[in-house]
């Protein structure tokens, strides 16, 4: 199950609502629709999950890989009988990358076939490859938080002051909307945007 990136206690902080409590569940609620949305501008999930993931190659050479914080195993089904026999070895049958990902504090986003081996991905093979791992971010970002907590905050007020999305009437007597777009969330995420072969 997915996490959330910010807390309540962080968001009632950022709103100024100090100790109060009356607000908290929809603060709950602003804070989970928020971390999603940052998962779907992104194409990422920032939480850890230690699960199994299969893939169909599109490329012998090197398969893309969601984010990946480690790899435990590698196998390839083969025989295309869903037996996934073969077993492949770090550093011998595959290398993942980027090269400097821990160092750097991202995640792995492809396994390319080492230099010295005969393997090869499947390419077209229908879920041929099966990677277990943790996948997600080590850590989440920073930029990740603030967004998550821009988003939140909108989402808090709008919900308790602007239904409908409309936060007030401008002197002309017409509705004054709230934006669905926000320039410093889209600023703070651009960089972790991932695209499908990334």
């Amino acid at each position: 199950m997915a996490e959330d990136y910010i807390t309540v206690d962080d968001l009632a902080g950022t709103l100024s609502l100090g100790s109060e409590t009356f607000a908290d569940a929809d603060l709950q609620a602003a804070i989970t629709a928020a971390s999603r949305e940052v998962d779907r501008l992104t194409n990422r999930k920032f939480s850890l999950d230690s699960v199994t993931r299969y893939y169909t190659p599109t490329d012998a050479g090197r398969l893309w890989i969601d984010d990946a914080n480690s790899i435990s195993s590698v196998a390839v089904d083969v025989s295309e009988d869903g037996s996934f026999a073969e077993s492949w070895v770090l550093n011998t049958d595959y290398v993942p990358e980027p090269l400097n990902a821990a160092a750097d504090g991202v995640p792995f986003t492809s396994l390319v076939v080492a230099p010295r081996t005969s393997r090869y991905f499947p390419v077209g093979q229908v879920r041929a490859v099966r990677v277990g791992g943790q996948f997600g971010w080590s850590a989440v970002p920073a930029v990740v938080k603030q967004a998550t907590t821009i988003l939140a905050a909108r989402l808090a007020k709008r919900s308790r002051e602007a239904p409908f999305g409309v936060a007030g009437f401008g002197i002309d007597g017409g509705a004054v909307r709230v934006s669905s777009f926000d320039p410093d969330v889209e600023r703070l995420l651009a960089g972790l945007v991932r695209t499908n072969h990334q």
